[in-house]
């Protein structure tokens, strides 16, 4: 069954419980609880785009920790918002086989460039690193071999 994770009502103000209901019950989705998190740290944080408040949170039940990275006031304008996972190999590693720097990249250039949104960056616990970096590793072994296969003209 399809579910919702946040809905903003007008003025980006979030929906109240009684409203989220009424559109479940309308519309036969349900309603997901999210998970518990904490803000644990808020600093400046310098890019090649410009300067965005970091804002880290803790989540409580698997001890993982997510930013978001804030330029103006998303909260008080249409503001894009922009979600990634953590990837160690297109966003550490910068391989040419995951197109995640590139997207995150374009989100981050995107809230520079209009002046206020926010790009989630969303560590650990999240079904991208569930299984490790062995098999995120294993799937960049699959593409090379498959682009291997294409080059040789199979």
């Amino acid at each position: 069954m399809p579910g919702i994770t946040l809905v903003v009502q007008d003025a980006a103000a979030a929906a109240r419980v009684p409203d989220l209901l009424a559109l479940a019950r309308g519309h036969g989705i349900e309603i997901v609880g999210l998970p518990r998190v904490r803000r644990v740290v808020e600093t400046r944080l310098p890019t090649r785009f410009g300067v965005f408040r970091a804002l880290g949170y803790r989540d409580e039940a698997d001890g993982s920790e997510h930013l978001a990275l804030v330029m103006g006031d998303p909260a008080t304008t249409a503001a894009a918002v922009s979600v990634h996972r953590e990837c160690p190999r297109g966003g550490a590693f910068g391989s040419r086989s995951c197109r995640c720097r590139a997207r995150l990249d374009a989100a981050l250039a995107a809230v520079a460039a209009a002046g206020h949104g926010a790009v989630v960056y969303l560590r650990g616990g999240t079904e991208n690193t569930a299984a490790g970096i062995g098999a995120d590793l294993d799937i960049t072994t699959d593409f090379d071999e498959m682009r291997a296969w294409r080059e040789e003209g199979a």
